[in-house]
């Protein structure tokens, strides 16, 4: 194995370790989930209207969340489980500083024997946005562990997304920028995005771009991307990898393990895997042909 290869697979090693840290130990949040200023939430579902909310932060531990616009300038959110929720288990929220949070339950601290009596049911979080609040709205994030994401309609400057065990979904939005820190998971992303960054450990993610990114960042261990952009006025894909393999349909040109398309343009993606593959084509066609990098 080559130094480069050795370098590759310590540094991919070390990124899925770091970022993905935070994410997985919300896995035990049922039994020790804290944040600050508790006793300034409001518990149950509900609904928040103002001039402009910047940020909507969610952190939910099992079950789904979906997110979607709609009109107004309020934003309405509810739980939902096929059993009663407890009131211990109720989710609870803080609008602040033009900030809208959302956790799962109230803070929980429990150890020993109580830990295996406390068994909060999973449940789905239902968010409805007020389309007059998107155009103010800075960045909408989500933590979530086994469950699916479903984000469709929204706007915001950046979008974050932290899961484990779950799928994301993203349809007919437009961001800045798209982040998502994933472990087991699955992705189909549609939308606009200025820059795309996603870390993944294992799953597949496919990718459908309205336009070429400015920047593409994907780094994986043993996930498959599909990437499906419009035809552009030029990048530069580099790709570094194990075991994986690049797949391009565009007529790019050929330097070491860069594919370079329309002599370069504007827009730059970077691939590093251990065994995943990338494949990337035009929208227009679905099933790029095998012109490939290994």
């Amino acid at each position: 194995m080559s130094t480069f290869k050795k370098a590759l697979f310590s540094v991919l090693a070390l990124i899925m370790c770091v970022s993905l840290s935070g994410c997985v130990s919300l896995y035990y949040a049922p039994y020790d989930y804290a944040f600050e200023n508790a006793s300034k939430y409001s518990v149950g579902s509900g609904t928040v209207s103002a001039d402009s909310i910047k940020e909507i932060r969610i952190g939910w531990v099992s079950g789904d969340v979906n997110i979607t616009s709609v009109p107004g300038n309020s934003i309405a959110f509810r739980e939902s489980s096929r059993s009663a929720i407890r009131e211990r288990y109720k989710m609870c929220y803080l609008l602040e500083n033009g900030i809208l949070t959302i956790h799962f339950t109230r803070p929980v601290n429990v150890r020993g024997l109580a830990a295996t009596r406390y068994s909060p049911p999973d449940k789905t979080l239902d968010v409805a946005v007020g389309e007059d609040l998107l155009s103010d709205l800075d960045l909408l994030s989500v933590d979530s562990v086994s469950g699916s994401v479903d984000i469709s309609g929204m706007s915001s400057l950046d979008l974050s997304v932290r899961v484990v065990s779950a799928d994301v979904t993203v349809s007919d939005s437009d961001f800045g920028g798209v982040s998502v820190d994933a472990v087991s998971a699955r992705g189909d992303i549609s939308c606009f995005a200025d820059t795309i960054y996603v870390n993944c450990v294992s799953g597949d993610f496919t990718l459908r771009l309205s336009s070429c990114p400015r920047s593409m960042y994907l780094t994986s261990i043993s996930s498959n991307f599909k990437i499906y952009i419009p035809d552009n006025d030029g990048f530069i894909s580099q790709f570094n990898s194990l075991a994986g393999r690049a797949r391009y349909s565009f007529a790019c040109a050929w330097a070491g393990n860069k594919a370079i398309y329309k002599g370069g343009g504007a827009s730059r993606f970077t691939f590093n895997s251990i065994s995943g593959n990338v494949t990337i084509g035009p929208l227009s066609s679905p099933d790029p042909p095998p012109a490939i990098i290994d």
